[in-house]
């Protein structure tokens, strides 16, 4: 591939060749060059349900018919189980990765997920530059530090236009999906991926619910809605005049009949149930089920609000409002101190309460994660009630 990216720079460099400024200075002035002997689009991906791809992606598309080149680039990280557990505490390494465009849409035809394309309004000697420049970025690797707000697919693909620019990129008339805090854009484009939503909520505390500039709330699904209204400088020329183009038919995404509320308020009933057959009847064997079922579940959120607030690189989440409910040390203290554990359990279950009552007030507690402390608050004045 590095034989290729070389072979490819030196045919457009023989054509236009650049000064180290990057400006053209041929013999063949780039007023004489036609504006489509370089195409410059961005491929917009539609979501799916995995977290990481609940926003969709995008690429950068650079065709050069008369040399029949035409590829994508892509920024990446790592997608292997690995490469999922770096994504959430911030050890993920990302990358431009070049492909030909066949292979390119062939891959996402078979994940049945749809392409648009919006063909970027730049000039030729803009157009040369960001293949320069992306040519040099996948010259480097990966060597960027993945993080879903400031280092992702959408971000990076800003980051190579406007080092192919001459001016900035002036924002006008935000649509309204990237007015509002990244945390709000969450909640709005993830009703298709209840599941995905609930991980979101789940670990990302305060620090996404506080407006941040305009290149860090940008999707996939809103960057042409918002270079469609973007200028170059002050010249008054669009970014993108297109209204895009589909190369692959969107697929409909199927509506999760089961989500995290339906899951939770069917657990909560059962809790509710369990309880009462104990206190009245004197059940036994299915509290003792319950209890070791939400043990387990509340060992799981307390290893990961824990491990992320404490040890995590990734933006959002160095303070978890769920830190004080989910955390290790009541764990440690239930099986350390057995005779305190009617005070443990008394404790925790208020914390669980105030947890519970604040939720319309805190705008990353949501219902879900209300009925599961809900459950877990149950059984926890049930033991401080009783022996």
């Amino acid at each position: 591939m590095k034989g290729l990216r070389l072979h490819i720079w030196l045919i457009l460099c023989l054509l236009f060749p650049l000064t180290a400024e990057g400006q053209t200075v041929s013999a063949m002035d780039t007023v004489t060059m036609r504006n489509d002997y370089i195409t410059a689009s961005i491929l917009v991906v539609d979501p799916a349900s995995e977290v990481y791809s609940m926003f969709g992606h995008c690429a950068l598309r650079l065709e050069c018919p008369t040399h029949n080149m035409d590829y994508c680039f892509t920024f990446e990280m790592s997608t292997d189980s690995k490469g999922i557990i770096n994504f959430f505490t911030g050890q993920s390494m990302g990358g431009f990765k070049p492909a030909p465009t066949q292979d390119y849409l062939d891959y996402y035809q078979k994940e049945q997920r749809g392409i648009t394309q919006y063909v970027l309004n730049l000039t030729p000697a803009e157009k040369l530059k960001l293949w320069k420049v992306v040519d040099e970025e996948v010259e480097k690797g990966h060597y960027w530090h993945y993080d879903y707000r400031r280092v992702q697919c959408v971000s990076m693909l800003i980051y190579l236009v406007e080092k192919a620019l001459e001016q900035p990129i002036v924002y006008h008339n935000l649509p309204l999906q990237v007015q509002g805090t990244l945390r709000h854009q969450i909640l709005t484009e993830g009703k298709a991926f209840p599941w995905s939503e609930f991980c979101f909520q789940t670990i990302k505390g305060s620090e996404v619910d506080v407006l941040e500039p305009i290149e860090e709330k940008i999707t996939p699904r809103t960057l042409p809605l918002t270079w469609q209204q973007a200028t170059i400088g002050n010249e008054g020329r669009l970014l993108i005049t297109d209204k895009g183009e589909s190369l692959i038919s969107s697929q409909t995404v199927e509506s999760v009949s089961f989500t995290p509320t339906h899951a939770c308020t069917l657990l909560f009933i059962l809790v509710i149930i369990i309880s009462w057959g104990q206190w009245r009847y004197g059940w036994r064997i299915l509290p003792l089920i319950t209890d070791i079922a939400l043990i387990v579940v509340y060992t799981v959120m307390a290893l990961i609000v824990t491990t992320l607030v404490l040890y995590s690189k990734n933006t959002g989440v160095s303070w978890n409002w769920y830190l004080p409910a989910f955390n290790l040390v009541p764990l440690v203290l239930w099986f350390l101190l057995p005779r305190w554990r009617r005070w443990i359990a008394r404790c925790m279950a208020v914390i669980f309460l105030i947890s519970i009552i604040s939720t319309p007030f805190i705008p990353q507690f949501d219902l879900p994660h209300a009925l599961l402390m809900s459950c877990i608050m149950v059984r926890l004045f049930n033991k401080a009630i009783n022996n």
